[in-house]
């Protein structure tokens, strides 16, 4: 099959996506478009003889293609599809190299670049994802190693009898508990792009913080429900609206942090697809920051101690994955950026 050969099965929108090679290119389209089918093809014309303006292909091999997918279906999918359109092509050789190409999701590609160089970034070689329940039980093991060695010291102790008197439970409905309390700064220094850096800003005062903290978050889900959404997601925002405003209707001395965290807990999110993922990405990080200014409402003068501890644990906490040879997927983005920041031969080697 001809590079003409190639395009003559495109539309001609498609036809345009597939030949723009040589410089970036957003294309918005709807479901049953076409979008898989044209990525694929472009792939293809990619490595085509003709591709390229000196009449040679476009991409030397197929290890220079990067496809980053949303899931591992969706990654296996295109995998085939492109093999198969490479079989239709001729290029058996290429399409033997599908299985190798680097064709997954972000978390796929930040686990194989780590994997290939372990030695070199101080990693286990032999690596492996943390499942969610050997993560529960080492972050919990971490709260209560970093907990009790603060019980001893006598500067924590009003932080420990502000928070104590509803256990030590992550914050859900109830915004007591020193381990919860950790578990809140930590969840927002996570999504901070310089972790517990970014928290030092933090600025909380009482009742007043509360309710703007929550009419901000209103508003985004106001925003999130002007978004495209599935008919599933679309209730899941509708009932989160309505409890929202529920709680900014409620009389000024009710609107505080018991009540706020009772919402909190009933708050449900649509599922992320393609035409909301960078919004529903950032309400989830303000949705983080939310509990946590909420969390610290009521203890202002506390909230450097709190910081200081949640740290700790989070310290422990990579030290125990370290120990089980596991990583997270926030883990896996993280290590990977770091990398390639600090190391200049890395970021040159993948930048073809």
């Amino acid at each position: 099959m001809s590079s003409q050969d190639l395009l003559d099965s495109l539309s001609a929108p498609q036809r345009q996506i597939a030949c723009t090679l040589d410089a970036p290119l957003f294309v918005e389209a709807g479901a049953g478009s076409g979008k898989t089918f044209t990525l694929t093809r472009r792939i293809v014309y990619a490595l085509t003889p003709g591709s390229a303006q000196s009449g040679t292909a476009f991409l030397n091999g197929l290890d220079e293609v990067l496809v980053i997918t949303f899931t591992e279906a969706a990654a296996r999918e295109i995998r085939e599809r492109v093999r198969t359109a490479l079989r239709e092509a001729g290029m058996y050789e290429a399409a033997l190299q599908v299985d190798s190409a680097w064709i997954s999701t972000i978390h796929g590609m930040c686990s194989r670049i780590l994997h290939r160089h372990a030695l070199d970034l101080g990693l286990d070689p032999d690596f492996s994802n943390c499942p969610t329940t050997l993560a529960n039980t080492l972050l919990s093991q971490a709260a209560n190693d970093v907990i009790a060695a603060a019980r001893k010291d006598r500067s924590y102790r009003e932080l420990f009898e502000a928070y104590d008197a509803k256990g030590a439970q992550a914050f859900t409905s109830s915004p007591g508990g020193v381990e919860g309390l950790l578990r809140a700064v930590k969840a927002a220094a996570t999504r901070c792009p310089h972790g517990f850096r970014d928290l030092q800003v933090l600025n909380v005062s009482g009742p007043d913080s509360v309710r703007k903290s929550m009419a901000k978050l209103s508003e985004e889900f106001d925003f999130l429900a002007s978004c495209h959404l599935s008919v599933a997601g679309t209730r899941a925002v509708c009932a989160s609206r309505e409890v929202l405003q529920g709680f900014c209707s409620l009389a000024v001395k009710e609107q505080d942090s018991k009540a706020a965290f009772r919402v909190l807990d009933n708050i449900g999110l649509p599922r992320s697809t393609k035409e909301i993922a960078d919004v529903l990405a950032d309400l989830k990080q303000n949705l983080a920051f939310t509990k946590l200014e909420i969390a610290l409402a009521d203890a202002a003068s506390r909230a450097p101690q709190a910081l200081g501890l949640a740290q700790q644990m989070d310290e422990r906490y990579a030290e125990l994955k370290r120990s089980h040879s596991v990583l997270e997927n926030d883990d896996l983005i993280h290590l990977t950026l770091v990398a390639l920041r600090k190391h200049s031969e890395l970021a040159r080697i993948y930048a073809s």
